[in-house]
């Protein structure tokens, strides 16, 4: 990653939002693909502190939603929770639920936190609930 561009509009009596590279200015959230020590593709920057943003409910809450505009590609974030220790990201996967995903010219895109543990019953993306590991 070589460039960042700062979208987020944070409220004036706060500090500016980070144009930081560094994943830890504590204000980032890492979109990563693949293996948990993979490169992130994307930093997403808050606001507030990503230590104050509350924990997903797995698997119930979307993590973080992307509205795209399919003419030019860019997409805005909104962060809603943060994955808990254990889990991590998935996604993107199509999220045509809410009124706005039926806005012609979106798409809505959103990420689910999944469980990073082996134990039985877990659910494999693609690969539908396992069986059993032991």
């Amino acid at each position: 990653m070589n460039m960042t561009q700062p979208l987020c509009s944070c409220p004036v009596l706060t500090a500016p939002c980070s144009a930081s590279l560094a994943p830890t200015d504590k204000h980032t959230i890492e979109l990563k693909m693949g293996a948990r020590d993979s490169k992130a593709v994307t930093l997403i920057k808050t606001c507030e502190p990503v230590w104050s943003v509350r924990d997903c409910r797995a698997p119930r809450d979307w993590s973080i939603l992307a509205l795209q505009n399919s003419r030019t590609g860019k997409a805005h974030y909104l962060v809603i929770c943060k994955c808990p220790d254990g889990s991590q990201l998935d996604g993107p996967l199509n999220h045509d639920q809410p009124a706005y995903a039926q806005v012609p010219g979106i798409r809505v895109y959103g990420m689910m936190c999944v469980s990073t543990s082996l134990r039985a019953g877990r659910y494999v993306r693609g690969k539908g609930p396992l069986q059993s590991h032991l």
